[in-house]
């Protein structure tokens, strides 16, 4: 049975795991940027209306956006959890907020990834 590497504290503080999840990271910024829209044409089509006739290429393109974003948002959470998971145990315990916010909220983790886990791992020396 494969094991995703994100789910394992080896991995999360290793050279490759900051490399995979920076670029989980940057996935992340055309997800936010198309989520808009996205929601804009589910609302659209629940309330019956038609939606106007996107290209197969905007289709296409829309569809790989979204689904890079979900594969990334979804490694990246795991991730962020076990680090901070591993942080509490053997250091200081982090403040509350991100503790709570890392439990429920899935746009949380790359606040936590930008401002928690990238400066640390900058601090041991990967880049």
């Amino acid at each position: 049975m494969w094991i995703e590497p994100w789910k394992q504290q080896q991995w999360v503080m290793s050279r490759s795991g900051v490399f995979y999840l920076s670029c989980a990271f940057w996935a992340q910024l055309p997800f936010w940027f198309v989520s808009p829209f996205l929601v804009y044409v589910a609302y659209l089509a629940f309330r019956g209306k038609t939606i106007g006739a996107l290209s197969g290429w905007a289709e296409l393109f829309l569809g790989i956006v979204a689904g890079i974003g979900a594969i990334g948002g979804i490694a990246l959470r795991d991730a962020m959890r076990v680090f901070y998971l591993s942080r509490s145990h053997f250091e200081a315990p982090e403040s509350r907020f991100w503790r709570s916010m890392l439990k429920c909220a899935f746009f949380v983790s790359p606040a936590y990834y930008w401002f928690v886990y990238r400066p640390q791992m900058r601090e041991v020396g990967f880049d």
